[in-house]
C-alpha cells in the first residue's frame, strides 16, 4: 500500500527542459539529469509497456498516470509522457532506483533485453557534476594560451528573417537565394545552412583546425589536441559554446555532459605513423576525418537535445558538407559510422539521407544554377559515400529525389545533369542486382544522350565511356558475354583520358569480360595493367588499389590458380583491414578471393581457407542485405566441401549438411535475381548437386545427379556446345559417373570434352583433368588403342597450350604506360588481323 495518497496533489507533467532543480534532493537532480541527457535513447528504444506494470506495482506510477501516458498519439510519444512524468515523482518512491530495475527485468523478449541492458549502462555510464554546486562564471586569467584563442564576441542579436545578400558564396558553404526560400514563409527545419565549430572555453584550450601551413614540428600537438579534446570537454567545468553559422552567427552552448562516442584508433594511428610513406599520408587523411567526423557528432548532439536553431538542416550544415566534399576519403569513414551505429544505435548516413530527400522535396525548381549544380553535387557525393557501406536501396532514394528536382525544369540547362543522375541510377541498379530496371535507365540515358548529341557541340560534352561500362556489366551479368566483351572494348576506347576513377572502373570490367569470353592470354595483360594504374593513380592505400588487386585474383583464381594468387589476396586483406579498420564491403570481399585462392592453389594447411571464408560471410552479413549474399554462401559451401574431405569421417557428414543448406541458399538467391534460366543459376545448381554427391549416400547421389543434370540442361539452352562453361559442366558430371563406376556415361561425356575445348593457347588445369580421367576410364575398359590416341593428343595438346609464364611483385610494381599507349598495343593484334586479310584478299586475286 502506499503511505499517502497524492492522486489530488499531482505536479503536473514537465518538459526536459523544466525540470525542478531547487526543491529537490542532490540525488533527486542527478537522477533527473540522467534521464535527461539520455532522453533521446530512452524515447527512441524503450517501449513503455515493458516496464509500466512493474512500475505500478512498486507505486511508482498510478492508474491516472498510466491514462496520461497511453494518450500519447504514438509509441515513442507515450514513452516521452512516462520519462517526463519520473521525475517529478517525490523522493520516498525510488522512483530511479524502480525505473533502473525495470529496465533490467523489462517483459519482453531476449532482443529487447539486451537494449535495455545497453540503456541501463548508459544510465550508470552518465557523469553528473555536483548537483549542489554553483555555476560560476569563469575568472579572465591572462595565460600563455590566450594566443592560440580566437577573440571573445558578444552574441549577435536575435534573428528575424534569414537574409540573403548576394554576398553569400560557396566557400563560405552558404547556400543560394532560392534554396532559402525554398520552403515559402513556413517554418521549415531545411531553410539555412550552416557552418560549425567550437569556442575556446575560458581556461581550457582550443579546438581548431590544421591550418595548411603549419610548421612539420607543431602538427603533433594538433595532433594531439584532436585526439583528447573532446573527452576533456565533458568533464570540464567551464562552459563551452558550439558555433553555428551560415547568414548569420551564433554561439551555442554545447550539450551538457556532453561526451563524446568516438573512439580514437590510438594504436592504428601509431602503427601507420611507423609505416611507409602511403601509411604516413593515410594517417595525415585520418587526422583530418577524425576532426570532420568530431564536428558532426556535435551537430548531430545538438540536433538530439534540440538545441539548434529553427530552420537547421543537417544535410546542408558545413559539417556534412565538409565530409561529402571529401570524396578521396570515404573510405576512412566508415569506422567512425559503424561506431556510432553499433554503439548509440544512430545510423548517421541514412538520417542525413533521409533528410536531403526531404529537402530537395522542398525546393520549387531546378532553374537557379547555382542551386542546381549544388545540389546536383551534393547528391552524387553522398550516393558515392552510401555506395562504400552497401546502402544501394538509399542510394536509388537520393538519386530518384534529384532527378525528380531536375524534372521541374525539363530544359536544356538540365539535361547533361539529368544524363548524369541516370547513369548513377543505372550503376546502382547493376551492383543491387535489379537488371530489368537497370535496362529501363538505360533507355532513359540512351534519349538523353539523343538530345544532347542534337546540341551544338553535343557531342564534344559526353563521355559515354561510362555509359559503355555499365552497359557491359548489365550484359555480364545477365550472361550475354559476347555482347558484354564488345561493350567493354567499346567503354576502354570511349573513356577520358583524364577520367581517372572511370578509367580503373573500365579496366576491372574489361579484365573480367575477356576471362568470360575466355581469352587469358589478353586478360592477364589487362589484369596486370590494372593493378599498375591503380597504383600510379591512388597509390597502395587506396580502395581501388585494393579493388585492382581483387579484379587480379580474379584472374588468378580462374587460370593461375598458383601461391602467387594467394599472396596478392593477402596483401589485398592487410591493406583492407588497414583503410576500414573494421567490418566493410572490400574486407568481406577480400576474405573471399583469399578463401577461393587458397583453394584453387590446393593449400588447406591448417584450413585457412575454411576460415576466411566463413570470416567472408560474417562480415558480408554485418554490411550488406540479405540479398547480396549469394556468393559468400557458395564460398563457404565450397570451403566446407573441402574441409570436409580432410576431416575424420565423424565430422565429415555435418559439415556437408551445413554445406548443402548454404548452397541451397545460395541457389534460392541467384535465381531471384538472375533468373531459374541463366549461367549463374546453373553453376548454383552444379555446386548444390556436388555437395550432395560428396556424402555418400545413395538417395543424395541420385538428387546430386538430378540438380548436376538440371544445370547442364540450362548450360545448353544458354551457351553454344563449344561454350567452356558447358565443357566444364560436362567434365564435371564426367568425374562424378568415373567416381560412380558408370564408365560408359563418363567416358561419353568426357570424349566431348576433349574433342571440344578451345584453349586458346593457354594451358587449362581442369581440361588436362579431362584428359586424365578419360585416358584412365578407356584403359580400365580394355580400349587401349583409343588410349593412346587420347594420351598422344594430350602431349600435343600441352605443347600447344604450355603453363603461362610466373608472374611477380615486380611486374605488378613496374610504372605502367599511359592508358591510351596501353589500348594502342592492347589492340595491336586488331591492325595485324587487318593486314593479314588485306594480304589474303590480294593471293586470291592473283590466284
Amino acid at each position: 500500500m502506499r503511505v499517502t495518497k497524492r492522486t489530488n496533489m499531482k505536479p503536473p507533467v514537465l518538459s526536459p527542459r523544466q525540470l525542478p532543480t531547487m526543491d529537490k534532493s542532490p540525488i533527486q537532480n542527478q537522477n533527473a539529469m540522467r534521464l535527461r541527457v539520455n532522453r533521446v535513447a530512452l524515447i527512441q528504444e524503450l517501449k513503455y509497456e515493458h516496464i509500466i506494470k512493474y512500475l505500478i506495482q512498486n507505486d511508482v506510477l498510478d492508474e491516472e498516470d498510466k491514462k496520461k501516458i497511453e494518450k500519447g498519439s504514438t509509441a515513442g510519444d507515450k514513452t516521452r509522457i512516462m520519462i517526463d512524468i519520473l521525475p517529478t515523482k517525490p523522493k520516498e518512491t525510488e522512483w530511479y532506483k524502480h525505473f533502473r530495475q525495470a529496465l533490467k527485468t523489462p517483459e519482453a523478449g531476449l532482443q529487447y533485453k539486451k537494449k535495455y541492458n545497453i540503456l541501463v549502462e548508459f544510465l550508470d555510464n552518465t557523469i553528473i557534476a555536483s548537483a549542489n554546486s554553483p555555476i560560476k562564471a569563469p575568472e579572465k586569467k591572462p595565460n600563455s594560451g590566450d594566443k592560440m584563442k580566437l577573440p571573445h564576441f558578444n552574441p549577435l542579436p536575435s534573428i528575424q528573417t534569414p537574409m540573403c545578400n548576394g554576398q553569400a558564396t560557396r566557400s563560405g558553404n552558404v547556400q543560394s537565394r532560392s534554396m532559402s526560400e525554398a520552403s515559402g514563409n513556413q517554418n521549415s527545419r531545411s531553410r539555412v545552412s550552416f557552418n560549425i565549430g567550437i569556442t575556446p572555453s575560458e581556461e581550457e584550450p582550443l579546438m581548431f583546425s590544421m591550418p595548411n601551413d603549419m610548421p612539420a614540428g607543431d602538427e603533433k600537438g594538433m595532433r594531439e589536441s584532436v585526439g583528447s579534446g573532446f573527452d576533456k570537454s565533458s568533464q570540464g567545468d567551464s562552459p563551452r559554446k558550439t558555433l553555428v553559422k551560415g547568414f548569420y552567427h551564433r554561439w551555442l552552448p554545447t550539450p551538457e555532459n556532453f561526451k563524446s562516442l568516438i573512439e580514437i584508433p590510438e594504436e592504428h594511428f601509431k602503427q601507420l605513423e611507423k609505416g611507409s610513406n602511403g601509411d604516413k599520408h593515410q594517417l595525415e587523411n585520418e587526422y583530418q576525418v577524425l576532426k570532420k567526423v568530431q564536428n558532426l557528432e556535435i551537430v548531430f548532439a545538438l540536433e538530439r537535445r534540440n538545441q539548434l536553431p529553427e530552420g537547421f538542416s543537417i544535410c546542408m550544415c558545413s559539417a556534412v558538407e565538409d565530409i561529402l566534399n571529401d570524396t578521396k576519403n570515404f573510405h576512412l569513414y566508415v569506422k567512425y559510422f559503424n561506431h556510432f551505429k553499433s554503439r548509440a544505435y544512430m545510423d548517421i548516413l541514412k538520417e542525413i539521407s533521409t533528410e536531403f530527400c526531404q529537402f530537395v522535396q522542398q525546393l520549387p525548381s531546378a532553374e537557379e544554377e547555382e542551386t542546381r549544380n549544388h545540389i546536383s553535387e551534393m547528391a552524387f557525393n553522398l550516393v558515392d559515400l552510401l555506395t562504400e557501406y552497401g546502402y544501394y536501396n538509399t542510394c536509388e532514394s537520393v538519386i530518384t529525389s534529384l532527378i525528380e528536382f531536375l524534372a521541374s525544369n525539363p530544359n536544356i540547362e538540365t539535361w547533361m545533369v539529368t544524363y548524369h543522375a541516370y547513369m548513377h541510377l543505372m550503376s546502382i541498379r547493376n551492383r543491387n542486382f535489379e537488371f530489368t530496371m537497370a535496362e529501363h535507365a538505360l533507355n532513359v540515358v540512351q534519349r538523353y544522350v539523343t538530345q544532347i548529341e542534337l546540341m551544338s557541340f553535343g557531342q564534344d560534352l559526353l563521355d559515354q565511356g561510362e555509359e559503355f561500362l555499365e552497359t557491359s556489366v548489365l550484359l555480364r551479368e545477365q550472361g550475354s558475354v559476347n555482347p558484354a566483351f564488345n561493350w567493354a572494348n567499346k567503354a576502354m576506347q570511349e573513356v577520358e583520358e583524364d577520367n581517372e576513377e572511370t578509367i580503373m572502373n573500365t579496366l576491372f570490367n574489361a579484365t573480367q569480360a575477356y576471362c568470360a569470353k575466355w581469352n587469358t592470354k589478353k586478360a592477364e595483360e589487362l589484369a596486370i595493367h590494372t593493378v599498375q594504374q591503380a597504383k600510379s593513380m591512388y597509390g597502395t592505400n587506396h580502395p581501388l588499389y585494393v579493388k585492382a588487386l581483387l579484379t587480379y585474383c580474379h584472374f588468378s583464381n580462374e587460370f593461375r590458380q598458383d601461391n602467387f594468387g594467394v599472396e596478392v589476396a593477402q596483401e589485398a586483406l592487410s591493406i583492407s583491414e588497414k583503410l576500414y579498420q573494421g567490418s566493410s564491403v572490400f574486407t568481406a570481399h577480400c576474405h573471399r578471393v583469399l578463401a577461393t585462392a587458397l583453394m584453387a592453389a590446393g593449400d588447406y594447411h591448417n584450413h585457412k581457407f575454411h576460415e576466411h571464408a566463413f570470416q567472408a560471410l560474417r562480415v558480408a552479413m554485418d554490411v550488406l542485405p540479405a540479398s547480396h549474399l549469394a556468393i559468400f554462401k557458395q564460398t563457404l559451401a565450397r570451403g566446407l566441401q573441402c574441409k570436409a574431405e580432410l576431416v575424420e569421417q565423424a565430422e565429415r557428414h555435418g559439415l556437408l549438411l551445413e554445406a548443402e543448406s548454404l548452397a541451397r541458399q545460395a541457389q534460392n538467391l541467384i535465381s531471384s535475381h538472375y533468373g531459374d534460366i541463366s549461367i549463374k543459376s546453373a553453376q548454383a545448381y552444379i555446386l548444390q548437386g556436388t555437395v550432395k554427391t560428396k556424402m555418400g549416400d545413395e538417395e543424395r547421389d541420385e538428387e546430386g545427379e538430378v540438380l548436376m543434370k538440371q544445370g547442364l540442361q540450362m548450360l545448353q539452352i544458354c551457351t553454344s556446345p563449344q561454350s567452356n562453361y558447358q565443357l566444364i559442366m560436362k567434365g564435371t558430371l564426367g568425374t562424378f559417373y568415373k567416381q560412380k563406376d558408370c564408365p560408359l556415361e563418363a567416358i561419353n561425356l568426357l570424349t566431348q570434352v576433349v574433342n571440344s575445348v578451345d584453349s586458346n593457347g593457354v594451358y587449362l588445369k581442369w581440361a588436362h583433368t579431362c584428359y586424365d580421367n578419360l585416358i584412365e576410364l578407356l584403359k580400365a575398359s580394355d580400349r587401349h588403342t583409343e588410349a593412346e590416341e587420347y594420351q598422344a593428343k594430350l602431349i600435343d595438346w600441352m605443347a600447344e597450350n604450355p603453363k603461362l609464364a610466373n608472374i611477380s611483385w615486380e611486374v605488378l610494381n613496374e610504372s605502367p604506360k599511359p592508358f591510351k599507349d596501353f589500348l594502342e598495343k592492347f589492340n595491336l593484334f586488331k591492325a595485324k588481323l587487318g593486314k593479314v586479310k588485306a594480304s589474303l584478299k590480294k593471293l586470291i586475286k592473283k590466284k
